[in-house]
């Protein structure tokens, strides 16, 4: 697979991730583990999730590799698909809510995607990243 491809498949398995999901990275692909409900499951998921060296930095690592991978390849669908991806970060930065810096690295991975998306008709003094990739480009 691509990197295009994968850029647009990993912003898609973001849009899909609700409060107390984890994301999981395997092969540069996400995917989304639905935490289980109860104390003896919830400790089974962190065991796995230990095992396989699926932690929190690992995960954060590969979504500022998405972000990298989104900034070189804007594209009007990449642009389409961050507002779900910005919501699905929201859900982790809920998630995370008690962990100081995984919040701020969430925030900054979402200020950075934010910065993709063409300036909004409320603040249209401020270019985007694209407006001024485009500007360059013609």
């Amino acid at each position: 697979m691509n990197s295009y491809t994968r850029t647009i498949v990993n912003l898609k398995v973001l849009s899909c991730v609700q409060d107390h999901d984890k994301v999981i990275v395997d092969g540069g692909l996400f995917s989304i583990q639905r935490v289980p409900k109860g104390r003896l499951l919830s400790l089974w998921n962190w065991f796995t999730r230990t095992m396989t060296s699926q932690s929190r930095s690992h995960t954060l690592e590969h979504l500022n590799h998405l972000c990298t991978d989104c900034e070189r390849l804007v594209d009007d669908r990449i642009i389409e698909e961050i507002p779900g991806a910005l919501r699905g970060i929201e859900s982790l930065r809920r998630t995370y809510n008690g962990d100081v810096s995984t919040v701020a690295t969430l925030e900054f991975v979402s200020a950075r995607l934010r910065d993709l998306q063409p300036a909004s008709p409320e603040s249209p003094s401020i270019p985007s990243r694209l407006s001024v990739k485009r500007r360059v480009r013609e």
